[in-house]
């Protein structure tokens, strides 16, 4: 006999490090035309947010939705020159603190990484200063976090484990009265199979 059966999807590990800003409430002191706020942060690197003009002093920010405990950022900048920037953080959006400095720097890569840590609930990156005909331009920025999630499953039985086979879909072989069963579980994998709910 064969049942086949929709397992629990399991849940996120607690404490899994993730980019807290993907798709998050972006705003802008200003933006170009059709590079608006939210392209900086849509996990699309082929789109971007552009300042409205050359000037430094602009600023782009992401609203996490609630406080978090972060780790750091990472911006893609729309070219490979010397963008000089500063990171700060704010619980509400008022009152900041900076928590990088890039304003003396002379690097050029594209992708830039700063490490940190904080509790905050909006994150700003302020540009300084720019190379020579270039405009703020970002085309991802990322802020890295523990994300709490909920709490993992239950640990998976290692006999039951034992007699599981694939990966999607698991077919585990079970000697349940009054005879053998092959159950199908279709979400979930063999490592933690334990953590699924099936109903019989």
């Amino acid at each position: 006999m064969l049942l086949t059966l929709l397992a629990v999807p399991l849940a996120t590990p607690a404490g899994a490090v993730t980019d807290l800003a993907l798709s998050k409430t972006a705003s802008a002191d200003s933006s170009q035309s059709g590079r608006g706020p939210s392209l900086a942060n849509d996990g699309d690197t082929a789109t971007r947010w552009c300042a409205a003009d050359g000037s430094t002093g602009h600023w782009w920010q992401v609203d996490l939705g609630s406080a978090a405990t972060l780790s750091g950022t990472e911006v893609r900048w729309e070219f490979a020159r010397n963008y000089r920037s500063q990171v700060s953080v704010s619980a509400d959006g008022v009152t900041w603190t900076r928590v990088a400095d890039r304003t003396a720097s002379t690097a050029t890569a594209q992708v830039q990484s700063d490490a940190f840590t904080a509790t905050a609930r909006y994150v700003r990156i302020t540009v300084t200063g720019l190379a020579a005909s270039t405009w703020t331009s970002i085309a991802d920025f990322k802020v890295f976090g523990a994300d709490t999630g909920t709490p993992p499953g239950p640990a998976p039985d290692p006999a039951l484990r034992a007699r599981c086979t694939g990966t999607s879909p698991i077919t585990c072989h079970l000697d349940v009265s009054p005879g053998e069963y092959d159950v199908t579980v279709v979400l979930g994998d063999a490592s933690a199979l334990g953590a699924t709910t099936p109903c019989w």
